[in-house]
């Protein structure tokens, strides 16, 4: 067996989708270790390595030949690449008792390396994050590995992560969730989200439920669901869901402090959360994860914005990056010829268009963009499949009805945020600020921006549907791709 490791790639999917992660090379190569059930000869890592110093100890402690690439773009991606491509033909056609390859990577250009090996007789194994992970490669291997499934022969604790070596006890998990977003009524999807921050080694499948929604019905003792013929389950303690639409959009009154961090002086809004408030058997959390050092009361509003906005998956972009990302989305989805494509499937030929006409867009600025439009409603997912299991990102996708131009498609998801922002501070949207994040304080943005947030206030005031969007979309969450 053979171990080339395209580590740039798998260390950008780990910091985009986990929390104070490292890339586990020991892991990495325990799983692949047990897939073949063979002596693993050569273990190659390809990066930049004087950006990654603090990796030598990793290297040297799983016997890694560390290979130094140099960009060969702007996002220094082919560099790696190329390498790795030479490099594994070399390496199999020089050595015929090599029957077994691994591939570190989630990236799409290795599909037709992949499928070379394979006709040469090669076993293929690959491994990758499964949110960053194309399809295309992942269906090229023989076996594909998910990072996110990884666990340690000695299941120990994962570096740098405050969590326990073994999952935590899935009752005490859901409490601790619904604990910390507020004990009130809220998405499913959010809630799933919060536990997997408590605890990323959360998995329902562990206790056999097929299903996120499977699992929290197996839970109905503790928990009261409500689930619409259309959209996301609304979970709250049990006795909680009485309060209505009310209740699920009030904010939790913590320490003072509304679901974005900031001072509240709305002293009805506390009365009526109050009203239906129910501690037991969720008590509040001794203390609430921490994102940063700084003391929201002391942050100015812009600060708050963009903190809580980060905390809750949306990453800033700057705006003339996000338009033309968004974009090049739009004219993926209104070709006639991509009506059968995944969500996965159109972030890799996303990223492909970009690598190849705009190779200066940051890699993370694309897969933000991505996760944007889909927190705010912009996809329909098809599932007349009827397979329930089936991950998002691996429905066929398109955008919604309402969408007919890429201006319509970026003022939706525009809309989205400021709506996300709204259901956070109960109708209290600092425009100055959101034009900030969306536009970086351009004035002659501003106007746009008030009358934005004016209109979705106003609609969300007339009462938009639990678990529904502006125009009554079903609210998701991108968590859930990743099962």
């Amino acid at each position: 067996m053979a171990v080339f490791v395209d580590f740039e790639n798998i260390k950008r999917a780990v910091d985009d989708y986990f929390v104070n992660e490292r890339v586990e090379l020991r892991r990495i190569f325990e799983e692949i270790g047990k897939v073949t059930e063979g002596r693993i000869v050569l273990k190659r890592a390809y990066a930049d390595w004087g950006v990654f110093k603090d990796y030598r100890s990793d290297l040297l402690d799983n016997a890694t030949e560390p290979i130094q690439t140099f960009s060969l773009t702007y996002k220094g991606k082919n560099g790696a690449d190329i390498k790795i491509a030479i490099d594994v033909m070399d390496v199999v056609l020089r050595q015929s008792d090599i029957t077994h390859v691994a591939l570190v990577s989630g990236d799409s250009d290795f599909t037709p390396l992949v499928l070379k090996l394979r006709e040469t007789g090669r076993y293929v194994v690959g491994v990758g994050v499964r949110s960053n992970t194309s399809t295309y490669l992942a269906k090229a291997c023989d076996r594909f590995c998910y990072y996110d499934d990884l666990h340690g022969a000695d299941n120990t604790e994962l570096p740098e992560r405050s969590i326990p070596a073994t999952p935590m006890d899935q009752v005490a998990l859901l409490a601790k969730g619904l604990a910390a977003l507020g004990n009130r009524p809220v998405p499913g999807s959010a809630l799933k989200t919060t536990m997997r921050k408590i605890d990323p080694m959360f998995d329902e499948t562990r206790a056999g439920h097929t299903s996120f929604l499977e699992f929290l019905r197996a839970h109905g003792d503790i928990i009261d669901l409500h689930k619409p013929a259309i959209g996301d389950v609304t979970v709250a303690p049990k006795g909680r869901l009485e309060g209505g639409l009310e209740a699920t959009l009030l904010p939790p009154a913590t320490n003072g402090m509304n679901g974005a961090g900031m001072p509240r002086s709305d002293g009805a809004a506390l009365s009526r959360y109050s009203a239906v408030s129910s501690p037991q058997p969720f008590a509040p959390l001794e203390s609430n994860p921490v994102y940063t050092t700084v003391a929201p009361h002391l942050m100015s509003s812009g600060e708050r914005l963009r903190l809580w906005l980060r905390d809750n998956n949306f990453r800033y972009v700057p705006s003339a990056e996000r338009h033309q990302i968004i974009r090049v989305m739009y004219d993926l989805f209104a070709d006639p010829e991509n009506n059968d494509l995944s969500l996965k499937e159109a972030k890799d030929r996303l990223h492909l268009w970009f690598e190849e006409n705009r190779p200066s867009v940051p890699w993370e600025s694309i897969n933000s963009t991505v996760y944007h439009l889909f927190y705010t409603w912009c996809f329909f997912f098809d599932r007349s499949d009827g397979d329930e299991g089936k991950q998002l990102w691996d429905r066929r996708t398109s955008l919604q009805a309402d969408i007919h131009s890429a201006d319509e498609l970026i003022t939706k998801c525009e809309r989205g945020i400021a709506r996300k922002l709204w259901e956070r501070d109960r109708g209290d949207v600092d425009a100055e600020a959101l034009n900030e994040w969306l536009y970086d304080g351009d004035k002659e943005k501003y106007e746009y921006i008030e009358e934005m947030v004016k209109s979705v206030s106003a609609n969300m005031g007339n009462g938009a549907p639990t678990g529904l969007g502006v125009n009554g979309f079903p609210v998701m969450n991108v968590k859930t791709l990743a099962g």
